[in-house]
């Protein structure tokens, strides 16, 4: 096909041949690899099939992928849309005319769709964006979109690598500008699902290379399998999200298709998040009703089998089993004292004011029915809970156009505030004075979708079990959450991870000569902790600098003095220090007595508080 007419053009009614490329050259097609033989290409297309089918087990589209494995037909590297018009030739016109310089990114890169061309597509008519000769995808039903505002989270295009009409691998770099005072941010800081959903423009790129002249209308959209990989902390308000996109093959069966994806995000230049073996295709609603749910599989029940029971003691304890709708309003307002007891309010001293949930409208849970601090697989903890659904939600409307359902990274989010408030349950929190809520980096989360959340449905079920629980190297809490509908398991999200941690250049350490300001720990008579469980379980780990200043970093590479961990780790906090570090000439000899008295010097005071469940 001939180059793409830039944005600016198609807006100006220009005629263009083909679909639009980027102003500055010609958009480059991916490269094909060279002939194999047969032989060669029966292998490959049972192995690829094959691991299609796994990935995509009891999914709509499970028992039509079964069948590509003996077919024998190539499903990588390449495919190519059969013969016959994928889109129509471009009106005949006058050629078009020069066009001023096309705006440019951040980093100097032209931009090939603008946010003025991308609420079009998602909200408007395709044509206008990719060119005349989409105009007949228009006239169809229903056609691959992205999501409306305020749910539509893409600046510009800067870069595009493909061919409408050849199914080849492909890849797309977009930008989001997160703008300040954004309606989803918590204090500044961009939540879970806006990070994830802002990688959406794999719909976009699937959309130019042709999917609707394939689908008519008839099919929609649907994520089913992705990993999820947090590399650094979430992004905040004023910085520019990048995500190189690349959509790796393609499986054919018919005018089905499943396509595996990836992406990198990267938070002004830093990579953040990385999607992996993303996997979405194209159904009916046919073969969306028929949908098994998510089956556990031997593997799965052979991971479940494999945990053994923990034990974690909480911070703070409450007996609170449940929460209401209210209960999370005043969660969200950073009001925890009014819901597990006085001893989660730090108002007072001013303390950890961003460690909330965010405001209602993104608020994914409406009621956590059961709070079990001892179930779970492992004993550390289960957790039930429903967000019922409005089917006139904002949520339905702009996800999609015409095609009205729950976004995945909305789901996610929901399982994000319940670790969001099952860490503050366990006052894992209150070492710090002031922090925020973060991704866990390097947990490799697994996620599953096999059924759609529709206007139709009155409620969703998350059931929690909580698998780990630890204070290194912040406190965190992982989980594994599954979604219900009804008595079906439609979502499951295995390795799922919150943690808690200081916000940027604020203290949670003692510093140089050991003296802490007050970082936010106090006993249940409210004096104040001069070490804390953090710093304990760092020392109990040999990481001394955490545990007890600057000076102690030089332990980093050597072996340092330990104290005992884990259940042998019988001081919670020490209370008070007197004495000079680095002065050893006072209290360290005990007199020739049979009291054994020190003598005045160094005293230290410790405490540690009984636990009615301990081993």
């Amino acid at each position: 096909m001939p180059a793409l007419a830039g944005a600016a053009a198609a807006r100006a009614e220009h005629p263009a041949q083909g679909a639009p490329a980027a102003p500055a050259a010609p958009v480059a097609r991916a490269s094909v690899p060279g002939p194999v033989s047969p032989l060669q290409a029966i292998a490959a297309s049972v192995a690829h099939a094959h691991r299609a089918a796994l990935r995509a087990q009891h999914a709509v589209l499970d028992a039509s992928l079964r069948t590509l494995t003996p077919s024998g037909q190539p499903a990588y590297p390449a495919y190519r849309a059969p013969a016959g018009p994928p889109q129509p030739p471009a009106p005949e016109g006058p050629a078009a005319e020069p066009q001023a310089p096309a705006p440019e990114a951040g980093d100097g890169r032209p931009v090939i769709w603008d946010e003025r061309d991308l609420l079009e597509f998602a909200q408007g008519r395709i044509a206008p964006v990719f060119g005349p000769a989409f105009a007949e995808v228009d006239t169809y039903p229903r056609r691959c979109r992205l999501p409306e505002p305020p749910y539509h989270f893409v600046t510009r295009v800067t870069h595009v690598k493909g061919e409408t009409g050849v199914f080849e691998p492909s890849e797309i770099t977009t930008e989001y500008d997160v703008p300040v005072g954004a309606w989803y941010s918590v204090d500044g800081l961009v939540p879970c699902a806006v990070t994830i959903e802002a990688g959406q423009c794999d719909m976009l790129l699937i959309s130019y290379l042709g999917i609707d002249f394939r689908t008519k209308g008839e099919r929609v959209y649907r994520l089913l399998d992705s990993r999820l990989v947090f590399h650094g902390p979430l992004p905040r308000e004023g910085q520019t999200l990048r995500y190189d996109i690349r959509i790796d093959r393609f499986v054919w069966n018919g005018d089905s298709l499943l396509f595996f994806f990836n992406y990198r995000c990267y938070a002004d230049g830093e990579l953040i998040l990385e999607l992996l073996d993303a996997c979405a295709g194209f159904f009916t609603p046919a073969e969306l009703e028929d949908s098994l749910g998510v089956v556990e599989t031997a593997a799965d029940r052979a991971r479940r089998a494999a945990m053994t029971p923990a034990w974690f003691k909480p911070l703070a304890r409450t007996e609170v089993t449940a929460l209401s709708g209210a209960d999370l309003a005043l969660l969200a307002e950073g009001r925890p004292g009014e819901v597990f007891g006085p001893r989660w309010d730090q108002r007072a001293d001013g303390l950890n004011r961003s460690l909330r949930l965010p405001g209602e409208m993104l608020r994914m849970i409406d009621e956590i029915t059961s709070i079990d601090r001892l179930g779970g697989p492992r004993g550390l903890g289960r957790l039930s809970a429903v967000k019922r659904l409005d089917p006139d939600g904002w949520y339905f409307r702009c996800h999609f156009t015409g095609d009205p359902v729950l976004a995945g990274s909305l789901i996610a989010e929901g399982g994000v505030q319940l670790l969001q408030v099952y860490a503050m349950y366990l006052g894992m929190h209150l070492v710090l004075p002031d922090g925020e809520f973060q991704s866990v980096p390097g947990l490799e989360t697994e996620v599953k979708v096999r059924g759609q959340i529709t206007p139709d449905m009155r409620e969703v079920r998350y059931e929690v079990d909580v698998i780990e629980l630890t204070m290194l190297p912040r406190p965190t809490v992982i989980a594994d959450i599954t979604v219900y509908d009804g008595d079906k398991p439609i979502v499951a999200m295995r390795n799922f991870g919150v943690r808690v941690q200081e916000k940027p250049g604020t203290p949670y350490r003692p510093e140089a000569g050991g003296v802490p300001a007050f970082l936010g720990r106090r006993n249940e008579r409210g004096e104040a902790a001069f070490i804390n469980e953090l710093h304990l379980a760092h020392a109990a780990k040999g990481d001394l600098g955490t545990a007890m200043g600057t000076e102690f970093e030089i332990y980093a590479d050597r072996r340092a003095p330990y104290i005992p961990n884990g259940d042998f780790r019988f001081v919670d906090r020490i209370m008070r220090l007197t004495g000079t570090r680095g002065d050893l000439s006072r209290g360290r000899r005990w007199p020739p007595s049979t009291t054994r008295r020190p003598r005045p010097g160094t005293t230290r005071t410790t405490a540690r508080r009984a636990c009615p469940t301990a081993w």
